[in-house]
Protein backbone atom coordinates (compact mmCIF):
# COMPACT_ATOMS: atom_id res chain seq x y z
CA UNK A 1 0.00 0.00 0.00
CA UNK A 2 1.07 3.56 -0.70
CA UNK A 3 -0.11 6.17 1.79
CA UNK A 4 0.51 9.64 0.34
CA UNK A 5 1.16 12.75 2.38
CA UNK A 6 3.68 15.15 3.85
CA UNK A 7 6.14 13.05 5.82
CA UNK A 8 7.18 14.30 9.26
CA UNK A 9 9.19 11.36 10.48
CA UNK A 10 9.82 7.74 9.83
CA UNK A 11 6.58 6.38 8.36
CA UNK A 12 4.59 9.30 9.84
CA UNK A 13 2.50 11.76 7.88
CA UNK A 14 1.33 15.25 8.76
CA UNK A 15 -1.84 14.60 6.76
CA UNK A 16 -3.10 11.86 4.44
CA UNK A 17 -3.86 12.96 0.88
CA UNK A 18 -4.36 9.62 -0.85
CA UNK A 19 -4.07 5.85 -0.52
CA UNK A 20 -3.31 3.52 -3.42
CA UNK A 21 -2.71 -0.18 -3.71
CA UNK A 22 -0.31 0.11 -6.64
CA UNK A 23 2.84 2.16 -7.16
CA UNK A 24 1.87 3.46 -10.61
CA UNK A 25 -1.30 5.14 -9.29
CA UNK A 26 0.64 6.59 -6.34
CA UNK A 27 3.36 7.99 -8.62
CA UNK A 28 0.81 9.56 -11.00
CA UNK A 29 -1.02 11.20 -8.09
CA UNK A 30 2.21 12.58 -6.57
CA UNK A 31 3.40 13.97 -9.93
CA UNK A 32 0.19 15.97 -10.38
CA UNK A 33 0.39 17.73 -7.00
CA UNK A 34 1.90 21.18 -6.50
CA UNK A 35 3.04 20.46 -2.94
CA UNK A 36 5.83 18.02 -2.08
CA UNK A 37 4.20 14.74 -1.15
CA UNK A 38 5.76 11.36 -0.54
CA UNK A 39 4.52 7.82 -0.27
CA UNK A 40 4.86 5.77 2.88
CA UNK A 41 4.93 2.16 1.73
CA UNK A 42 3.32 -0.40 4.02
CA UNK A 43 2.88 -4.13 3.69
CA UNK A 44 -0.88 -4.39 4.11
CA UNK A 45 -4.10 -5.33 2.37
CA UNK A 46 -7.51 -3.68 2.60
CA UNK A 47 -8.94 -3.10 5.11
CA UNK A 48 -6.16 -1.67 7.25
CA UNK A 49 -5.95 0.88 10.06
CA UNK A 50 -4.22 4.22 10.46
CA UNK A 51 -3.69 5.79 13.85
CA UNK A 52 -3.92 9.55 14.29
CA UNK A 53 -2.00 10.66 17.35
CA UNK A 54 -1.92 14.05 19.01
CA UNK A 55 1.58 15.35 19.82
CA UNK A 56 1.86 18.84 21.28
CA UNK A 57 -0.89 20.20 19.07
CA UNK A 58 0.44 18.46 15.95
CA UNK A 59 -1.42 15.46 14.63
CA UNK A 60 0.38 12.66 12.86
CA UNK A 61 -0.91 9.66 10.94
CA UNK A 62 0.71 6.26 10.73
CA UNK A 63 -0.13 2.73 9.62
CA UNK A 64 -0.59 0.49 12.65
CA UNK A 65 -0.75 -3.28 12.85
CA UNK A 66 -3.06 -5.20 15.14
CA UNK A 67 -0.16 -6.05 17.48
CA UNK A 68 1.10 -2.45 17.53
CA UNK A 69 -2.38 -1.20 18.39
CA UNK A 70 -2.73 -3.71 21.19
CA UNK A 71 0.64 -2.59 22.58
CA UNK A 72 -0.29 1.10 22.19
CA UNK A 73 -3.52 0.53 24.14
CA UNK A 74 -1.55 -1.11 26.97
CA UNK A 75 0.56 2.07 27.22
CA UNK A 76 -2.41 4.36 27.77
CA UNK A 77 -2.26 6.32 30.99
CA UNK A 78 -5.90 6.66 31.97
CA UNK A 79 -7.01 10.24 32.40
CA UNK A 80 -4.39 11.66 30.01
CA UNK A 81 -6.76 11.95 27.06
CA UNK A 82 -6.86 15.16 25.05
CA UNK A 83 -10.46 16.41 25.07
CA UNK A 84 -11.48 12.93 26.19
CA UNK A 85 -9.76 11.18 23.24
CA UNK A 86 -6.47 9.25 23.38
CA UNK A 87 -6.11 8.92 19.60
CA UNK A 88 -8.19 8.34 16.47
CA UNK A 89 -8.31 5.17 14.40
CA UNK A 90 -9.17 5.30 10.68
CA UNK A 91 -10.13 2.17 8.73
CA UNK A 92 -9.05 2.31 5.10
CA UNK A 93 -11.13 0.06 2.85
CA UNK A 94 -10.06 1.04 -0.68
CA UNK A 95 -7.95 3.32 -2.84
CA UNK A 96 -8.96 6.89 -2.20
CA UNK A 97 -8.20 10.55 -2.74
CA UNK A 98 -10.32 13.68 -2.63
CA UNK A 99 -11.88 13.55 -6.13
CA UNK A 100 -13.38 17.06 -5.93
CA UNK A 101 -10.20 18.65 -4.54
CA UNK A 102 -7.30 16.28 -5.32
CA UNK A 103 -4.72 18.49 -3.61
CA UNK A 104 -6.60 18.45 -0.29
CA UNK A 105 -6.43 15.84 2.49
CA UNK A 106 -8.65 12.82 2.06
CA UNK A 107 -9.59 11.75 5.59
CA UNK A 108 -12.68 13.38 7.02
CA UNK A 109 -15.63 12.54 9.21
CA UNK A 110 -17.30 10.62 6.39
CA UNK A 111 -14.73 7.82 6.59
CA UNK A 112 -14.99 5.16 9.27
CA UNK A 113 -13.08 6.29 12.31
CA UNK A 114 -13.07 5.91 16.06
CA UNK A 115 -12.27 8.53 18.66
CA UNK A 116 -10.50 6.13 21.01
CA UNK A 117 -11.54 7.01 24.56
CA UNK A 118 -12.39 5.45 27.93
CA UNK A 119 -15.50 3.78 26.45
CA UNK A 120 -13.23 1.84 24.09
CA UNK A 121 -11.02 0.80 27.00
CA UNK A 122 -14.14 -0.48 28.79
CA UNK A 123 -15.25 -2.41 25.68
CA UNK A 124 -11.85 -4.08 25.45
CA UNK A 125 -11.94 -4.97 29.13
CA UNK A 126 -15.39 -6.57 28.71
CA UNK A 127 -15.08 -8.41 25.40
CA UNK A 128 -11.31 -8.59 24.81
CA UNK A 129 -9.00 -7.04 22.28
CA UNK A 130 -9.62 -9.68 19.56
CA UNK A 131 -13.35 -8.90 19.43
CA UNK A 132 -12.65 -5.15 19.50
CA UNK A 133 -10.22 -5.50 16.57
CA UNK A 134 -12.75 -7.53 14.56
CA UNK A 135 -15.31 -4.78 15.11
CA UNK A 136 -12.89 -2.17 13.74
CA UNK A 137 -12.09 -4.23 10.66
CA UNK A 138 -15.60 -5.45 9.83
CA UNK A 139 -18.13 -2.79 10.86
Amino acid sequence: MYIIGETIGENKLKMVYAVFKDKKSADIYIEKQKVKLEAVVVDADYPFVLIEEFNNGRNSYKYITKTELENRIRQIETGKAIYGVYFNLWRIDEDMYNENFPSKPVLNGMHFHIHFNDDDLNQIEKKGFEAYWEDIITI
